[in-house]
């Protein structure tokens, strides 16, 4: 009986079909292996602040969502809610034109980099 319940979460996880049921199954506490052996690699990473911050990207049709896990010491102290995410196809809908379109792609990239430190300009500077 013990052995049946110690391989129960292994079993309902591999019934997890998606990445967004596999998240589902994260928790405050776990540390990063577990986090990777139930969700995969994530989308994107970033470290500020001591914390590092982990990004899973996955689709719904053709809806993107982003979910953040932050961890701090190596275990997870927050789990961002799924947040949609708006795709090139809806930008270009909602773009006037094509200036307006690259001003958002801009807009969103440095999003993406915040966090970050050129290290190429660092090194420049010493």
């Amino acid at each position: 009986m013990k052995i049946l319940l110690l391989f129960l979460p292994l079993f309902v996880l591999g019934c997890a079909t998606t990445l967004k049921d596999s998240l589902d199954y994260v928790s405050p506490g776990m540390d990063k292996a577990d986090v990777l052996e139930i969700s995969g690699n994530p989308w994107l990473t970033r470290r500020a602040n001591s914390r590092d911050m982990w990004v899973y990207r996955y689709y719904e049709g053709d809806q993107e969502y982003h979910r953040q896990l932050t961890f701090e010491d190596g275990k997870i102290i927050a789990i961002g809610p799924a947040q949609k995410h708006p795709g090139e196809k809806e930008q270009l809908i909602k773009a006037d034109s094509m200036k307006e379109y690259e001003n958002a792609a801009k807009k969103q990239q440095a999003g993406y980099e915040k966090g970050f430190k050129d290290l190429d300009k660092a090194a420049d500077d010493d």
